[in-house]
């Protein structure tokens, strides 16, 4: 089925108004540009962007879930951009609780945050006593200065216009500064089994789609990117691609935990949640040996705008 669009269906990177509905969950359809591939949410209800995604988690469970995880992670990451730039100031848009920025001052850089959440922000600025504004993109002129590098680590799917956050940054980035993105993986093996179960169930089975995109979220999932559209639209605002890296989002080791915090798997039977367990502990046992893991990293240079 083909969409001859309205607004909210045309395509946010190359404004293509047919596109074909893959799916629809719960007031809301996925569906991808004819054109260039990209996926996104066609919101058929009021979707807020700038809410707090946290008020949908238990914050002590979170963090006790992913802080290790994320700082180990983050550790590595900061040791690889080092070698395409020198230390300086880096700025991590939706920094969450200040892990990825603490990290990053353990080891020599200048960091500052912006954090939508308010309750996280406060917690972030508190606890490890470092600039961090709570905003969106647009309160980033309010550090009145440019950054060596920018980070996005799992932000950018959420936010309702990517190109217009790619271009902003790309003006607070120094010459030859770099944007590093981390998002959701449409190419993973968690990916393409969530939509082929849909398919081959006639869009009966809707539920691993919709813990995919986060729908019971105030602040879900808007786009999930593939290496190339991401690319694509990162060289369209004048970024060249460095990089690409594939990982996990969780910690495959201890995914249990991680299910158990779902809200809305917590009304399940202890067996769905057994079997949903089982099940994702195989397929990133698989993802890890394909290299189809559910997340990519984009390392991308500032060039010069044309």
């Amino acid at each position: 089925m083909v969409v001859l669009s309205s607004q909210n269906a045309s395509c946010k990177h190359c404004g293509e108004r047919a596109c074909k509905v893959v799916a629809t969950l719960r007031n809301v359809c996925i569906v991808k540009c004819t054109k260039c591939n990209l996926t996104f949410v066609n919101k058929g209800k009021d979707i807020d962007c700038d809410k707090d995604y946290f008020s949908d988690y238990d914050l002590d469970k979170y963090v006790s879930y992913y802080q290790n995880f994320r700082e180990n992670s983050f550790r590595k990451h900061l040791k690889a951009i080092e070698k395409y730039t020198q230390k300086g100031s880096i700025l991590d848009v939706g920094c969450s609780f200040g892990w990825f920025l603490n990290t990053a001052r353990d080891l020599g850089w200048q960091p500052f945050g912006i954090e939508p959440a308010k309750e996280v922000a406060d917690i972030a600025r508190k606890k490890y006593n470092m600039t961090i504004l709570q905003g969106n993109i647009e309160s980033i002129d309010a550090f009145g200065t440019n950054f060596q590098v920018v980070t996005l680590w799992n932000a950018l799917e959420h936010m309702a216009e990517p190109q217009h956050v790619l271009r902003r940054l790309h003006d607070k980035l120094y010459p030859g500064g770099f944007l590093v993105i981390a998002v959701p993986n449409i190419e993973g093996l968690i990916s393409r089994i969530a939509f082929l179960a849909y398919k081959l169930s006639l869009g009966k089975v809707k539920f691993p789609l919709e813990q995919l995109y986060q729908v019971d979220n105030p602040c879900m999932h808007l786009f999930h990117y593939s290496a190339n559209t991401l690319s694509s639209m990162l060289e369209s605002c004048n970024f060249k691609v460095t990089q690409v890296i594939k990982q996990p989002i969780i910690d495959s080791k201890n995914i249990k935990d991680r299910i158990n915090m779902d809200k809305g798997l917590e009304a399940k039977p202890q067996f769905i949640k057994f079997c949903i367990t089982t099940a994702t502990r195989s397929i990133f046992y698989i993802s890890d040996i394909a290299n189809l893991h559910d997340t990519i990293v984009i390392y991308a240079k500032k060039e010069d705008k044309q």
